[in-house]
């Protein structure tokens, strides 16, 4: 599979392959999270209505904050298995509102950026932010999504 240009990790970024749906699954991921002293997931990407409800689910599971970005994930048409295709529209609503009412909270990528955007670090007094925040940050002025 290839990885889209735009979303190539950077250096120092951590790639988790993960073997089934769920990224906690046969993954380092929980201990990876947990040795940094990370406690909050945004969850983005397709398939909606699979790898990110899976992964969503299990991090709430794991009693991590969920946010799931709900214009930054992707769900698909799904072709009638005996109880009629469902449209990809319907698929979001639902998922979104299920994750909302029971799993995460459910934002756009706008709403994650303002709430982060005003928690900047000082440079000049030495403070940092994490990277994953410094470079969502980075996306947010260069005018990408984070």
């Amino acid at each position: 599979m290839e990885i889209s240009a735009g979303l190539k990790p950077h250096p120092g970024d951590l790639v988790v392959a993960k073997p089934r749906y769920s990224a906690f699954y046969g993954t380092d991921l929980e201990a990876i999270l947990r040795s940094q002293g990370i406690d909050t997931l945004i969850i983005s990407g397709t398939v909606t209505h699979v790898c990110c409800d899976s992964t969503a689910r299990d991090a709430f599971s794991r009693d991590d904050k969920v946010i799931f970005l709900s214009d930054g994930t992707a769900a698909r048409d799904v072709p009638d298995v005996g109880f009629g295709p469902v449209s990809a529209e319907e698929i979001q609503k639902v998922v979104l509102t299920v994750l909302a009412r029971c799993f995460a909270q459910v934002s756009s990528i706008d709403q994650v950026i303002a709430e982060i955007a005003p928690c900047p670090a000082d440079p000049e007094a030495g403070e940092t932010l994490p990277q994953n925040v410094a470079r969502l940050g980075r996306a947010c002025q260069e005018g990408m999504p984070g």
